[in-house]
């Protein structure tokens, strides 16, 4: 009996302690049967998730623009007017660090490589759902959703001038989807970042003109942080004369005006986890070295 009620302790408390893991997420079921959300709304509710409800893929978009960012977004994929692929691919462009879950009531193998190819949908379900099973992989989903940001959080992103062609908007957006950047303005602030030793990952910076003493400040920059990833943000006027700045700077990526921040996002995001190879690789050649 001790042994019993020592196991539903300790049962207890990892209970406890998923529900508070649980607590600050947010996901997102989408279908047009008021019957089949409310049970999965009660479900998880219990397990003190966040859940909201929308009726209709329109609906669902308008509750990420408003509520986001989610988690984890389920959909059903047979809705009248937005199937569950159309929405999941609105979805992914809106909030593209969220998995994203579809559910169908047809075994559909075509269903499942559009959502897939398409959606880049994280699990495929059929319907009747398990809910037991959903949890599982909504907790995977979760995890990969945690794993994503922690890449993002981890990282500070330094964007060269006060602005850089970056409006108000844009810069409150990336905020919201968890990057942790600074805006170099002078020379002073670069100081203080190299004098308290921040490890940047990423450098952003923002080249219209052909100036060769730019140039040289990019390339000391490069000496400063040698590991960081450079973003070059330009536009298509200056394209044909930064062939100089790509070979004596090293460019990853390159984006032109005007900045969407979907593909800005993606493209800080991607920049990261090169930054994260890169250490891994130089972290690996040193070892060999020892």
């Amino acid at each position: 009996m001790a042994r019993h009620g020592a196991s539903r302790f300790f049962q207890a408390i990892l209970n406890f302690s998923q529900m508070m893991d649980n607590e600050k997420h947010k996901i997102l079921f989408v279908d047009n049967e008021r019957g089949f959300l409310e049970p999965l709304k009660e479900f998880f509710e219990e397990k003190n998730y966040q859940v909201f409800l929308a009726k209709s893929g329109e609906e669902g978009v308008q509750v990420i623009k408003s509520q986001g960012p989610f988690s984890a977004i389920i959909s059903d994929q047979r809705m009248p007017q937005m199937m569950g692929i159309e929405f999941l691919k609105i979805a992914m462009k809106e909030s593209p660090h969220t998995p994203r879950i579809l559910i169908t009531a047809f075994q559909d193998s075509q269903v499942a490589s559009e959502s897939v190819n398409e959606a880049e949908v994280f699990a495929f379900m059929a319907k009747p759902i398990e809910l037991n099973e959903l949890n599982k992989i909504v907790r995977t989903a979760i995890k990969k959703y945690e794993s994503a940001l922690t890449t993002i959080q981890k990282h500070k992103i330094l964007f060269l001038g006060e602005k850089i062609g970056l409006t108000d908007e844009t810069q409150n957006a990336l905020l919201t989807r968890g990057h942790n950047f600074e805006f170099i303005r002078s020379g002073r602030d670069l100081m203080e970042i190299i004098n308290k030793k921040i490890p940047i990952a990423v450098i952003v910076f923002y080249y219209f003109l052909h100036n060769r003493g730019e140039l040289e400040y990019f390339k000391h920059l490069k000496k400063l942080f040698p590991k960081s990833t450079r973003v070059l943000l330009t536009n298509r006027a200056t394209l044909t004369g930064i062939t100089s700045l790509i070979n004596e700077v090293g460019v990853y990526k390159i984006l032109t005006s005007p900045f969407d921040i979907n593909e800005l996002d993606l493209t800080l995001k991607e920049s990261l986890q090169k930054y994260d190879q890169l250490l891994g690789e130089s972290l690996v050649n040193h070892q060999n070295r020892e």
